[in-house]
């Protein structure tokens, strides 16, 4: 298939010099230009090249592929006589690389006869035969985890914890493309080696939390979904407690990571209900946000665990007044008990259409079916601000 893909060379009936033609190959649908190189009475010269896909076959849409194809295609007396096609493909997960390939095809046309009618009947009769479908499947498919670490080994490159530790370390200014690239490398590296997380903790202990190295480190951190990662960012946070400012910034990316550990968990429980733990209201408030997240998304691989500690929130809720923190809190733990105590907010008459907005507004995270349903049932609530919140929860639902 990738041989004679690459000997398409489509020639339009009219007398012109350059043309663009919409192709397949084996991975998708290519945009060709063509350029007339040479052309006499005897000899053709066609050059071809491909630089995109107009579709790209992959199951992910996150994948796509960039294709770099080139070739010089030669015609004696209107038949292909000879070709040199030289061609590239990358393969990339959103940012990272995930596969390369590369080929250089060299034809020439040693002889030619004419087909026989008993050839072209066998050729009909094969054509016809399931084998020689266009559809093709193939019967293994990469695992998300595996897609991850390969295009996460794509990013990295030759790079490890000493090499990008070195370049942080010696940046006075940088830009934002060389940013982006550097935390991107550094979050291929905490995922693909998780040990680097707890050795990168340990470095920016002991550098300015001003500095380029220091910044790049923390948001790469916090971008990494592993277990290690999250381990990293609660101590960084245990150690740097008294920093009213760096602590609030790491506490959201705990409430989004989806590997949050026990350990993780407990120590923002203590941060969020116990008052000898921090003495700022703010960073205690969000860490109650966080925590909650975080049982959530532990609650598929660790239920037991999730349930203990939501139970133990719920009962640490008594001890405060604050009706909206209550309801943001059970928005986050998105169970099945924190969605009856939103639905009764939702129908107590006697709350205000303030906090029966929040708690509609709070039932985002939960996308089990019950929720849907009532959600649903809002959307004919006699009280258009309950509708309008309905309809902003439904659809960020089905983001």
């Amino acid at each position: 298939k990738e041989i004679i893909s690459s000997q398409q060379v489509i020639v339009p009936i009219t007398n012109i010099a350059k043309w663009v033609n919409v192709e397949e190959n084996p991975r998708g649908v290519v945009e060709a230009e063509y350029t007339i190189q040479q052309n006499d009475s005897l000899f053709t010269s066609i050059r071809k090249e491909v630089k995109k896909y107009k579709k790209y076959n992959s199951r992910k849409k996150e994948l796509n592929g960039y294709p770099e194809l080139l070739g010089n295609y030669f015609f004696y007396k209107n038949e292909l006589d000879s070709c040199s096609v030289s061609s590239a493909e990358i393969a990339k997960l959103n940012k990272d690389t995930i596969s390369a390939i590369g080929s250089r095809l060299l034809l020439k046309l040693i002889d030619a006869v004419a087909i026989s009618q008993d050839s072209v009947n066998l050729l009909s009769k094969m054509s016809a035969l399931g084998a020689y479908t266009k559809t093709t499947k193939l019967n293994y498919q990469e695992t998300n985890e595996e897609l991850t670490r390969s295009a996460y080994k794509g990013t990295l490159g030759a790079d490890n914890w000493k090499t990008l530790f070195d370049s942080l370390t010696h940046l006075n200014e940088i830009s934002d493309a060389e940013k982006k690239e550097l935390t991107l490398k550094c979050r291929a590296l905490f995922y693909l080696q998780p040990s680097t997380c707890a050795e990168a903790m340990r470095e920016i202990e002991k550098i300015d939390k001003s500095s380029i190295a220091f910044q790049l480190i923390i948001n790469a951190l916090s971008i990494t979904e592993s277990e290690a990662a999250c381990d990293a960012i609660t101590n960084i946070i245990i150690n740097r407690l008294q920093d009213k400012e760096l602590t609030p910034q790491l506490l959201p990316a705990l409430a989004t990571s989806s590997a949050p550990t026990q350990k993780s968990i407990d120590h923002i429980f203590s941060l969020a209900f116990t008052n000898s733990v921090s003495d700022s209201d703010f960073i205690a408030t969000t860490a109650q946000l966080t925590v909650a997240a975080m049982v959530k998304n532990i609650r598929l691989n660790d239920p037991v665990f999730s349930k203990a500690m939501e139970q133990k929130i719920i009962r640490n809720l008594q001890n405060t007044n604050d009706t909206l923190q209550r309801i943001l809190i059970m928005g986050n733990l998105a169970s099945g008990e924190s969605f009856n105590y939103l639905k009764k907010i939702v129908e107590d008459k006697h709350v205000s259409m303030q906090l029966k907005e929040e708690a509609v507004l709070a039932m985002e995270a939960n996308i089990d079916s019950e929720v849907g349903s009532y959600l649903n049932s809002l959307l004919s609530n006699k009280d258009k601000i309950i509708i309008e919140a309905a309809k902003k929860t439904l659809a960020a639902q089905t983001k």
